[in-house]
Order: C-alpha cells, then sequence, then structure tokens
C-alpha cells in the first residue's frame, strides 16, 4: 500500500511516494545501533521508496530524513496515538501519556525559499573565498557518524583534538565553494 505523497520540506515541489513498510522491512531494520544510524536511515528509506531510482535520500536534508521518518510512522499506523511509559520522579509511579504524533506537524515549516544561504564571503589564510552554506544532507551525516565511530575513547589524550576535528569536519561539510565542482564530495570538503 502506499502512503500520501510526502512534499519533500527543503524543496516543497518535490513530491516523494513511500510505500507502507511491512514485515520484511521489520525483521530488516529491528536491530540498529547508534553508530550505524544514519546508514540504516538511508537504507530504510531508500527501501520504502515507490521509486528508488528517482530519488536519493542521501541527498535530502537531515531534518527531510527526519521528517520523512515521522511521515512514514505516522501514515502507516492504524491510528497516531503513541503511549509513552514514564517513571514519574516525584511519586515514583509508572505514568502513561497518550502523544497524538500528528501534532507534530504543527511544528513543521516548509521553506519558501533555497536551502542555503548564497555568496557568503570568508577568507581561508587570507584569501577571500565565496561560499554556500547549506544544511547537512544524508551524505554529510553519514560522514559525520563514520568519524564520530573512530573517535578515541574519553579518557584517551587525542579525544579532545579528535572532537575539535569532528566539529571541523561538521562545519566543513555545511560549506560550498562556488566553482570548486572537481573531485569527490570528501575531497571538496
Amino acid at each position: 500500500m502506499l502512503l500520501p505523497l510526502f512534499p519533500l520540506p527543503s524543496r516543497p515541489t518535490e513530491l516523494i511516494q513511500f510505500r507502507q513498510p511491512n514485515i520484511a522491512d521489520a525483521m530488516r531494520f529491528n536491530s540498529i545501533t547508534p553508530e550505524e544510524q544514519e546508514q540504516q536511515t538511508t537504507a530504510y528509506l531508500k527501501a520504502l521508496l515507490a521509486e528508488p531510482a528517482k530519488y536519493d535520500p542521501l541527498t535530502w536534508t537531515a531534518q527531510d530524513r527526519i521528517t520523512a521518518l515521522w511521515w512514514i510512522f505516522t501514515g502507516s499506523r492504524e491510528t497516531p496515538v503513541e503511549t509513552f511509559t514514564y517513571n514519574c520522579k516525584h511519586c515514583g509511579k509508572e505514568h502513561y501519556y497518550d502523544c497524538d504524533m500528528n501534532a507534530l506537524a504543527e511544528d513543521i515549516q516548509v521553506l519558501e525559499v533555497e536551502p542555503f544561504i548564497d555568496d557568503i564571503e570568508v577568507s581561508v589564510e587570507g584569501v577571500p573565498y565565496q561560499w554556500r552554506i547549506v544544511p547537512l544532507d544524508g551524505w554529510a551525516m553519514e560522514m559525520l557518524e563514520m568519524r564520530r565511530a573512530a573517535l578515541p575513547p574519553e579518557d584517551d589524550a587525542e579525544f579532545k583534538e579528535a572532537i575539535v576535528d569532528l566539529r571541523f569536519w561538521e562545519f566543513a561539510y555545511q560549506c560550498e565553494l562556488y566553482n570548486d565542482v572537481s573531485g569527490t564530495r570528501e575531497e571538496q570538503a
């Protein structure tokens, strides 16, 4: 069964068709570790695309991907209400909360402009360059995930330097140099 068309929040004219997840999908994606969350998100979104050759979740913004997961979740259930349990710190008892997942849509903002900031001048080693600042996309999120998984232990002497390096890459993946179209995305970053 197909879900309602999903307007990609960063490019609302692109309408994405997902199919409803099935038992095979649940079995394939039932145990995802934090170290592979972004890679599995890409695989899951690709698996549920009605036209997988037409769209690539790696090119969607991180926010697009999260919203697509919510769209699939709410669109494939009989009811949008999800019951959550929690232990109350005041009385020590277990409580329940019924959350209408569709209520999350009240905060969704569809862009009316392109998802980037254009023509930013930033000097690198004293030389001015023109940049475009873009949101992190699926590819960048996967690269950051792999870099995060390779971090040394927190008590390691190199940990602080590795965190700074990770933050640098997070920034680099959001920057595009004008006229820099050569090489792979990794080389450009």
